[in-house]
């Protein structure tokens, strides 16, 4: 079982080298159409099955975005992110229909890839809105002692997203967004977390 997920960690991995490669070649021969996104993103979990699991903020986030103009104020294109949340813990924890305590490391690793619209406000694209959908990638790890239990699922999903972006050069710009990810219940499981996004715009 725990081949099959690092299989599938790695086939995730290798989309994302691919889908960026891809995005900033076209950047390169588009550069007044399009923008190649690279984010660092801090992760806030919420809602119950989420921040129940994990209650703490991560730092752990990497995110990549391509986006292409089809006019001055609309664009289309895709993100697909990596984020991490983890918490070490000894509160008691319901596994089934036992009650465990003790040291315990949890860990989400959630994988959104989603297709996205976004539209801009003010002069230069100074201000956008977004929205995503498409499908998140959900592993949750739970170790205690010497066992460990990891459930993996597939999740539809909606990624609303408010941002700011600033123009620090004639080809490259500054972005901060926030966007609420939501995956829908899978597996008696739904996804619910926010991610705080600065990158930079190519």
């Amino acid at each position: 079982m725990q081949t099959k997920h690092k299989r599938c960690l790695s086939a995730i991995a290798a989309a994302v080298v691919i889908l960026t490669t891809v995005c900033l070649n076209v950047s390169d021969a588009l550069a007044q159409s399009s923008w190649g996104i690279i984010n660092y993103e801090i992760s806030f979990p919420s809602g119950p099955d989420t921040a129940d699991f994990v209650d703490e903020t991560s730092f752990r986030g990497i995110g990549f975005e391509g986006r292409w103009f089809q006019n001055q104020r609309q664009s289309l294109g895709y993100s697909v992110d990596w984020n991490v949340l983890h918490e070490s813990t000894s509160d008691a924890f319901s596994l089934g229909n036992t009650t465990v305590s003790g040291k315990q490391e949890r860990t989400i690793n959630t994988f959104p890839m989603l297709v996205t619209g976004h539209y801009y406000m003010g002069p230069d694209k100074m201000f956008f809105t977004g929205l995503g959908a498409g499908l998140y990638f959900m592993e949750q790890r739970f170790d205690i002692g010497v066992y460990s239990f990891t459930d993996s699922s597939w999740h539809l999903g909606l990624a609303p997203e408010v941002g700011f972006s600033y123009p620090l050069t004639y080809d490259v710009r500054a972005l901060l967004s926030l966007r609420y990810n939501y995956g829908f219940q899978a597996s008696d499981t739904t996804l619910s977390y926010w991610t705080l996004k600065v990158g930079f715009a190519f």
